[in-house]
Parts: structure tokens; C-alpha cells; sequence
């Protein structure tokens, strides 16, 4: 889910966007029993340039700030169940392109990003990761 804030500069947009990530769950039962549950919260801020008159196509850079959440419970054979959370902190870089439709009260918009994490990388992640979105803005 994405929310976010927009304001007008020139030929493009300067925007903070607010992202929650729904709850992912992996379970494995061999020996033991093991259940991860991972969620995250993201703060960006990017200036959208539009490469044509009606600012359709945009190529975006920016910065995002992102909090992971683990919940954690593990259960050996014959032995109690633990539970634990953590949280992890990072930041990445943005690269992305917008396709929008602006001549609308309601304007769609699919959004194309790649983030390359700057620090506090999620453990085992790729070094690149790829987020698309759709929306739609309403402009007052």
C-alpha cells in the first residue's frame, strides 16, 4: 500500500511517498518448528523530471528510509517456544520512471523503481531490489 504527497517545480514533481508492505509468512517444520513473519514501513522522497510536454512519461531519483519488522517463533523438539521480534533500519537509493495520466480530477499513475540499498540491507536480499506500483492522485 502507498501513499503519497505531491507538489508541482518546473517540469516535474517533487514527492513524498509512505509505503506499508503487507505481512509475509515462511514456516518450516523438519526437526523443529520455525515461523517468520516479515512486514515494512518505507519513507521516500524523490523529484519526478516529466520527459514530455504533458509530463506523461517522468523519470524519478530519490532517497527512501525503511523500517523491517521480524517476528520470530521458534519451537525445537522437546524443548519450550521461543518468540522474538527485531527490527531492522536501511535506507536505499531510487531510480525510477512514472507513466501518468495528468488531465484528469483523478489521475492514474504506474510507478517503476529500482532501490539499491545504501545501508542496513536486509539479510540475504539482492543487491538490487524492484518495486511497481499503481495509484491514482487526485488533485486539489
Amino acid at each position: 500500500m502507498r501513499a503519497a504527497a505531491a507538489a508541482r517545480l518546473a517540469q516535474g514533481q517533487l514527492r513524498a511517498l509512505a509505503w506499508y508492505g503487507v505481512p509475509s509468512v515462511r514456516e518450516v517444520v523438519l526437526d523443529s518448528f520455525e515461523r517468520v513473519r516479515a512486514d515494512f514501513a518505507a519513507l521516500g522522497f524523490d523529484y519526478c523530471h516529466g520527459l514530455d510536454a504533458g509530463r506523461w512519461l517522468s523519470t524519478c531519483a530519490g532517497l527512501e528510509l525503511v523500517l523491517r519488522r521480524y517476528s520470530e517463533i521458534t519451537q525445537p523438539v522437546d524443548r519450550e517456544r521461543t518468540q522474538r521480534e527485531r527490527f531492522e533500519l536501511g535506507t536505499s537509493a531510487l531510480l525510477g520512471l512514472a507513466l501518468a495520466y495528468r488531465s484528469g480530477l483523478v489521475q492514474p499513475e504506474f510507478d517503476l523503481s529500482t532501490q539499491l540499498p545504501l545501508l542496513g540491507a536486509a539479510a540475504g536480499a539482492p543487491p538490487l531490489g524492484v518495486r511497481a506500483s499503481f495509484s491514482a492522485a487526485v488533485q486539489f
